[in-house]
């Protein structure tokens, strides 16, 4: 049987301050169910063509942070099913309990368009207890910007 693919994204552009990490998408998988991290996609609105290039992370945080809830849609609408997992956006206040970096790249903020990295081997999560994986921005500039994440259960 196919998995149920999903995406889950920062719904909007959230603001980076200068030389601060900033959790943008938190993706809390449920207990017993595994998920599998496809990809992700980033864009920043950055208008310097000599801008330093910013980080960033995708990370295991075993703790939630303070932020806003975001809603998995599903990717191929003719799946009925209901997703399990459950994500968060743009930390505002405290922020999660940074732990294992799975991927780390260096991001140019005058992107002006959607990047999408597609993971030669997929993440996988979950299992007998729900995990969460973030993607930790820090950009030498203050910009604004969105994280998508591309998912299977």
């Amino acid at each position: 049987m196919a998995r149920t693919r999903f995406a889950v994204s920062t719904e909007g552009e959230i603001a980076f301050t200068a030389a601060t990490a900033r959790t943008a998408l938190q993706l809390v998988t449920p207990a017993n169910i595994g998920v599998a991290v496809r990809g992700f996609s980033v864009s920043f609105d950055g208008t310097s063509g000599t801008a330093e290039p910013g980080v960033v992370r995708l990370l295991m945080q075993p703790t939630a942070g303070t932020m806003t809830a975001a809603t998995p849609v599903h990717d191929d609408r003719r799946n009925g099913l209901t997703i399990q997992s459950s994500a968060q956006k743009s930390a505002t206040g405290a922020e999660p309990t940074a732990s294992t970096v799975l991927r780390n790249l260096h991001m140019h903020p005058q992107t002006g368009g959607e990047w999408r990295f597609w993971l030669d081997e997929e993440i996988v999560l979950g299992g007998a207890a729900a995990q969460r994986l973030g993607v930790e921005v820090t950009m030498p500039a203050t910009v604004n910007g969105i994280v998508t994440l591309f998912c299977e259960e």
